[in-house]
């Protein structure tokens, strides 16, 4: 009986399969060179996550090392956001914080438009961070503690006892 020609496209190359390999945990079908090569980062399928421990191509099985499945939802381990630098350096460098209170205080235009850009990038990073810390330099600094310094930085600012915000 004559081999049939597989037909199906490899969802990895988007091409026609060549040598048709299947997984153990599921029924997808993959080119045997990019289903081996998926396998070194992930096993589980690039289709449906089914984890695998074998790929079978023809009578040959080939056993995969670590079977290991993305999950379907996580919480991210680190999330990227933008941050000026003047916020990075508020974070980080309590003479800075000191100085721009100082500013602030006393009306200083420049210093008024940093605090809130450094208050608006803190309020962002601390609704786009489950962890509630930063990563920064192998060091990591707790967000709310200074969004709470940020914002009693920017309700020094004159008018601010008729005007103040909170959060």
């Amino acid at each position: 009986m004559p081999k049939r020609k597989h037909s199906e496209s490899c969802s990895i190359c988007m091409e026609a399969v060549e040598q048709p390999a299947k997984l153990s945990g599921c029924t997808h079908v993959f080119c045997k060179g990019c289903i081996l090569e998926w396998s070194k980062r992930e096993n589980s399928c690039p289709n449906c996550r089914a984890p695998f421990k074998h790929i079978k191509c023809g009578r040959k099985k080939t056993k995969v090392k670590r079977a290991r499945q993305r999950p379907d939802t996580s919480e991210p381990d680190s999330v990227v956001v933008e941050m000026t630098t003047v916020t990075v350096e508020f974070m980080t460098n309590e003479p800075f914080r000191r100085l721009l209170e100082r500013d602030v205080h006393i009306g200083v235009l420049g210093a008024l438009r940093v605090a809130d850009r450094v208050r608006r990038d803190l309020v962002d990073l601390d609704r786009a961070t489950p962890s509630g810390r930063l990563l920064f330099r192998d060091n990591e600094v707790p967000i709310r503690p200074r969004l709470d310094e940020a914002l009693h930085i920017w309700n020094l600012r004159p008018g601010a006892r008729t005007n103040p915000i909170v959060i």
